[in-house]
């Protein structure tokens, strides 16, 4: 296909790329990577100009297993769209997600997995196609699916048009002891749109991700699987 696989990158050229993609990855709380910080302001300001309405609202808790496609805006390398799938396991602390890349008219093609095993404190960022695999500490535990006692409740608004629009409530707390999470839920507690700022360990984050096609529970725990040859 186009350009855009890891599969024929050098081990070089992999790392490189692995910079981009993956300066650290999700938990309900974290996706990192960096830039299109326009869009964090634009969505920001969108909801602003909308009728916001603040009234107690209750806060709530997200199922503890549960899958998802993440999206990104303006997520073009090398001429190549991508999209993340995302699976969290709270029961188990466990996080993975797996980034692709298509162009239209062709199939997709798996860039990288990187799974979160908070029991280990570990992070492994793994290349199925090329079976190489880099480990990394995590610094930081897995929050709680539930919305912290302390989080602040910024308003109410919605998403889309009346007879279908979305009513979302959003608050904003601290992650990992510096980052600013912003995530909104729809009336069902399930994450719509979540954004982080700040430092999480030492990488500096400025990210916004929109959720669709959520799905309670994991049908495919494969996802999880930490291959023999990651150095752990």
């Amino acid at each position: 296909m186009a350009n855009g696989g890891l599969d024929t990158m050098s081990l070089c050229e992999q790392k490189s790329a692995l910079q981009d993609l993956t300066m650290s990855q999700p938990s309900f709380g974290i996706r990192l990577v960096n830039k299109y910080i326009p869009f964090v302001m634009k969505f920001i300001i969108l909801l602003a100009l909308l009728p916001i309405f603040t009234g107690a609202v209750q806060k709530c808790c997200t199922d503890k297993q549960f899958t998802a496609i993440l999206g990104e805006p303006n997520q073009i390398v090398k001429g190549n769209f991508q999209f993340t799938t995302l699976a969290e396991d709270f029961t188990s602390k466990l996080i993975a997600t797996e980034t692709y890349s298509f162009s239209p008219g062709n199939s997709s093609t798996k860039l990288v997995r990187v799974v979160q095993d908070f029991n280990q404190k570990k992070m492994f960022v793994i290349f199925d196609s090329t079976s190489t695999c880099t480990a990394k500490d995590l610094t930081y535990d897995m929050p709680s699916n539930c919305v912290p006692d302390d989080a602040e409740f910024i308003g109410q608004s919605y998403m889309g048009f009346a007879p279908n629009q979305v009513n979302i409530s959003a608050f904003k707390w601290k992650f990992a002891g510096t980052a600013d999470l912003l995530i909104m839920f729809n009336d069902n507690c399930v994450p719509v749109v979540e954004s982080i700022s700040g430092v999480v360990g030492s990488d500096p984050v400025d990210k916004t991700y929109t959720f669709t096609n959520y799905n309670t529970g994991i049908s495919d725990r494969s996802v999880f699987n930490i291959p023999a040859y990651c150095t752990q």
